[in-house]
């Protein structure tokens, strides 16, 4: 039923004339404009996937002559000038080839994430202005960019990193993909999808956590770190020494453990309402969620192996059905904070 709610609640929104109203001038004129700077990365990135294919031809050709004329096979005539002249270039050929199809793949990649950007940065980020102030923050795509600190990628993603539920992944291990900060009816948001996982070659990998991080500032005054854990997902995040905190709500048990420094203020934050606003978050999302109550701030921790805020088809940029999925995702979060009711002092 609640999860039903919320669907009616975006639906609403997403069919309202003032939203229609807005897209017609804030939205509609810049998607041609989009789709045409899209036409062109993808043309741009195809003639590199044939530069990519190219180069694996001519390096298989090599390495097949070389065979060829090592194995003292008996070729006459123009065929037997073709080998020669391969076995000659052949140890020029073949490093050339694998460096010209690293860079094409390269190039084609880089192309398609300076295109996601555009989109995600020209049309998404001008549709969730329309229920609050929200930047895309893009990952690095120069060298310049991934080692300057003061990237606001960068500063983002090692804020993230260093919360404490993140204590036992390294920092290789770490990876945050789409992030957009703002406020919404005041309140501060910043919404990052977070990858932590160590890679094992021999066993399935270890994943600290996958999903969404969301962290939002704490309408409480708090002083100690309070953990609580999905008991189906949130087995790997670090809670340390803290001590685990026994709730009276059989129900919030079966599905969360919950850890702290200080079992009086651990009470005192995670309330009777609380508990039910947090079990209809997880119900709404459809996902095993997490928190974290930290440095006078709130993180939630979506449990999720979707591929949040993308395009389904990234060749039909000019139609707006196109972007419907990125803010549902959106919505979907941002209404279930809302909520929670996080900007009201009724002990949450």
């Amino acid at each position: 039923m609640l999860a039903n709610n919320l669907k009616k609640r975006i639906f609403a929104d997403l069919t309202s004339k003032e939203f229609a109203d807005y897209c017609k001038k804030n939205i509609y004129p810049a998607l041609n404009e989009i789709a045409a700077k899209g036409a062109d990365v993808s043309a741009y990135s195809k003639k590199c996937r044939k530069v990519a294919v190219a180069a694996i031809i001519v390096f298989v050709l090599s390495i097949i002559f070389v065979f060829i004329s090592g194995a003292g096979v008996n070729i006459k005539g123009f065929l037997a000038l073709i080998v020669f002249l391969f076995y000659i270039v052949a140890p020029l050929l073949i490093p050339v080839s694998i460096i010209v199809c690293i860079v094409a793949c390269w190039l084609a990649m880089a192309g398609q994430h300076a295109n996601d950007i555009i989109i995600k940065s020209a049309i998404l980020e001008k549709i969730f202005l329309y229920w609050g102030s929200f930047k895309y923050i893009p990952r690095p795509m120069t060298k310049e960019e991934f080692n300057n600190p003061d990237n606001a990628y960068n500063v983002l993603s090692s804020n993230f990193h260093s919360i404490s539920v993140f204590d036992k992944v390294h920092k290789f291990c770490f990876h945050m993909d789409d992030c957009f900060v703002g406020t919404y009816k005041d309140i501060d948001i910043s919404i990052a999808e977070i990858d932590a996982r160590e890679r094992r070659s021999k066993s399935k990998d270890l994943i600290f956590f996958s999903g969404c991080l969301v962290r939002l500032p704490s309408f409480k005054n708090f002083n100690s770190k309070t953990v609580i854990k999905s008991r189906l997902k949130g087995k790997e995040l670090f809670s340390g020494n803290l001590n685990e905190v026994m709730l009276e709500d059989t129900n919030f048990s079966k599905i969360f453990r919950v850890f702290s420094g200080d079992q009086v203020e651990a009470r005192y934050l995670i309330t009777t309402s609380f508990m039910e606003r947090f079990l209809e978050l997880r119900q709404n999302l459809k996902s095993e969620v997490s928190a974290l109550f930290e440095n006078g701030e709130i993180f939630l921790l979506i449990h999720s192996d979707k591929n949040l805020f993308e395009l389904p088809d990234k060749k039909n940029l000019a139609s707006f059905k196109n972007y419907q999925g990125p803010v549902i995702d959106f919505l979907n979060i941002l209404y279930t904070i809302d909520d929670m009711k996080l900007d009201m002092d009724i002990g949450m």
